[in-house]
């Protein structure tokens, strides 16, 4: 839903702002809950979704939404995962739990809204906000996350937590490990995205030449591929699959983009099965988020990339001049 003439104010400012207050607000999305039934006041059911909100203040705050909106099959859900831009108009300032948001019948939703702020938000993030430590104004937390990530030594460890987890176990969702990427697969490593500025909705070709965009509700004359890469990452005590989208998927493949890949796939086979081993071998940190799902009536966790950094192993050589050897 398109959102017009917003009054956004800083996440900062929220403290100030009365309980009941209808604000416009704008940021981050940092994380989403899984969502819950909860009964409500007048007993009947509702689902509620919890998200973590930040902006260039420095500040989060937890924004609830209900119902619909809330659901697994909501359109929202698939975005939650690649920290999109979220802009809220007419949502109301609660003080349960400190001081909260919570997303109202008459609440205006937009993700990736193409606007300015929108832009201003994106650039400060990818710099320095993904890695800051805001200022939480919520007393609960999103989630059962740690203060933290927990820290994993090994792909066993790491298996027997997403075993642990897909059992009913309530453990840490996000975790840190140290290993070395043993494939990539080949098949399905992207889609066709709208080319518009972070829309990042799958298109569809329209049979005249075209793509169709229906978050966008256009068509345009070319699309932009986005990277949905399922790899594994393997140590001596084992192997197991991750999922990395965007900044991450792109490290993956050494700075090479899903549409020079497809010119590959198209143009020179060699240089596609090349790129899949470009970073076979070498070792990253991974920032991992276990995210549970249902499929099939049975609960399945689904590791998802959110953070990685190139570990560069020193120079032996070099090494060994430096230390007088």
């Amino acid at each position: 839903m398109e959102i017009k003439d917003p009054h956004f104010i800083p996440i900062s400012q929220l403290e100030e702002s009365p309980p009941n207050t209808i604000v416009d607000v704008i940021g981050i999305v940092k994380f989403a809950s899984d969502s819950v039934k909860i009964t409500s006041r007048n007993g009947r059911e509702v689902e509620k979704r919890t998200l973590s909100l930040v902006d260039d203040s420095n500040v989060e705050v937890n924004v609830a939404i209900w119902g619909e909106r809330a659901s697994a099959s909501s359109p929202l859900t698939a975005s939650w995962e690649r920290c999109p831009v979220l802009a809220l108009q007419g949502v109301r300032v609660s003080d349960y739990d400190g001081r909260t948001l919570s997303v109202i019948t008459t609440t205006k939703i937009e993700v990736d809204p193409n606007i300015e702020r929108a832009d201003q938000l994106r650039e400060w993030f990818a710099v320095q906000g993904s890695t800051a430590t805001p200022r939480m104004i919520s007393t609960a937390p999103a989630d059962d996350r740690p203060v933290g990530n927990l820290d994993i030594r090994n792909i066993e460890e790491l298996n027997s937590l997403i075993a642990n987890l897909e059992a009913g176990e309530t453990i840490a969702k996000y975790v840190e490990i140290t290993t070395g990427v043993e494939f990539i697969k080949r098949e399905s490593a992207w889609y066709p995205a709208c080319p518009k500025n972070d829309c990042n909705t799958k298109v569809i070709p329209d049979g005249q030449g075209g793509y169709r965009c229906e978050k966008c509700d256009q068509t345009h004359s070319s699309k932009t591929n986005r990277y949905v890469l399922q790899a594994t990452l393997q140590d001596d005590t084992g192997s197991t699959w991750v999922t990395a989208f965007g900044d991450q998927a792109l490290l993956l493949m050494d700075g090479l983009s899903a549409d020079a890949l497809e010119r590959f796939q198209n143009e020179d086979l060699d240089k596609f099965d090349h790129a899949f081993q470009a970073t076979q071998g070498k070792k990253f940190k991974f920032t991992i988020r276990l995210k549970s799902e249902e499929y099939q009536e049975q609960k399945r966790v689904r590791p998802i990339v959110v953070k990685i950094e190139e570990i560069h192993e020193p120079d032996t050589a070099v090494s060994a001049a430096e230390g007088g050897v």
